[in-house]
């Protein structure tokens, strides 16, 4: 029997649902959370602090919103991007650093 690309593609997309499947189990396990002495999370959890993360590193949302699978920007933005403190201390010391620069 020979194998298509179609079926090739097919049987990959299957092992990484099924890999996904295993993370989504550890992570929200909580024996296995209570063992690596981390907070049980959920997908939707991970979804949030990704979407977070990601833009404490860049400011692509385009890019973050299909990765998350969003037709708008606004969807991705609005609901999963949350300001850390971090990301608010950074954004202050860019800011201040230039009104120094303008000033001098």
């Amino acid at each position: 029997m020979e194998t298509t690309k179609q079926d090739n593609t097919a049987a990959k997309e299957i092992g990484r649902k099924l890999k996904m499947l295993k993370v989504e189990r550890g992570l929200t396990s909580a024996a296995v959370c209570e063992k690596a002495g981390i907070k049980r999370l959920s997908m939707h959890d991970l979804r949030h602090t990704m979407a977070t993360r990601f833009t404490e590193q860049s400011t692509d949302y385009k890019r973050l919103s299909a990765m998350l699978g969003h037709s708008s920007i606004r969807i991705t933005v609005d609901t999963y991007v949350h300001e850390t403190q971090d990301s608010i201390d950074v954004a202050t010391d860019k800011f201040s650093s230039y009104l120094d620069e303008l000033f001098d």
